[in-house]
């Protein structure tokens, strides 16, 4: 929970206004606004998660909501 809480921080530092971070075993996905996803969003977001979890960089899902 403190490390989702963590990566939701992060994200809202950097421009979302809105963020929800889930973490399940090995793999991690993050619901941000659509009108957010910018084109190098989706580096900024891996970043953010990357920072906090030591995972592979394909286990991490975006949702667009």
């Amino acid at each position: 929970i403190v490390k989702e809480s963590n990566i939701e921080s992060i994200l809202k530092g950097k421009g979302f206004s809105q963020c929800l971070c889930m973490i399940a075993d090995e793999s991690c996905t993050v619901s941000v606004p659509k009108a957010e996803l910018k084109k190098n969003a989706p580096l900024i977001i891996k970043d953010a998660v990357l920072s906090q979890l030591s995972i592979d960089f394909n286990n991490i899902t975006i949702i667009e909501v």
